[in-house]
């Protein structure tokens, strides 16, 4: 985090140009603001290592204020609740990886990549034309360097 800025509270000559920059309006609301009751606020917070500078400053409605630093407060509670997903990061499936696979979940795999496979056709005077469909070995050939870990639920 980047060091904070010394100087917390907006000056006279710096809320006057805020005012300015705004038309006397709230920067919520946009309704005009009652010179007496105006607050001034970072609209990077100060906390976050917002600077105090006229382009970091807004002015608000007490109740905007108010509103504006409750949606900032829930906003840090929910990224202390909500832990960060950890990213996958996506590899190719080694044979071994796939070998684990059914038949069946190989063939869809293959089905989603594009990837035909023809069954082998043996020819016998006895039997016959006979058809045998392709075997996992196949499949697992023919999808490896193919599928990613990140496809897979």
């Amino acid at each position: 985090m980047e060091p904070r800025d010394g100087r917390r509270a907006f000056t006279t000559t710096q809320k006057k140009h805020i005012l300015l920059q705004q038309n006397y309006k709230c920067a919520m609301c946009f309704k005009k603001l009652d010179l007496t009751i105006v607050e001034f606020d970072h609209s990077k917070p100060w906390s976050e290592s917002g600077l105090t500078i006229v382009k970091n400053g807004v002015a608000l409605h007490p109740d905007c204020h108010r509103r504006k630093t409750l949606k900032e407060n829930l906003k840090k509670v929910d990224k202390v609740r909500k832990p960060a997903k950890p990213k996958i990061e996506s590899k190719v499936l080694t044979k071994q990886e796939l070998n684990r696979f059914t038949v069946t979940q190989l063939k869809d795999l293959a089905k989603k990549h594009n990837i035909r496979l023809s069954s082998n056709v043996y020819t016998s005077l006895l039997w016959g034309t006979k058809y045998t469909p392709p075997t996992k070995q196949q499949y697992v050939n023919k999808l490896f360097g193919k599928v990613f870990n990140t496809e897979l639920k």
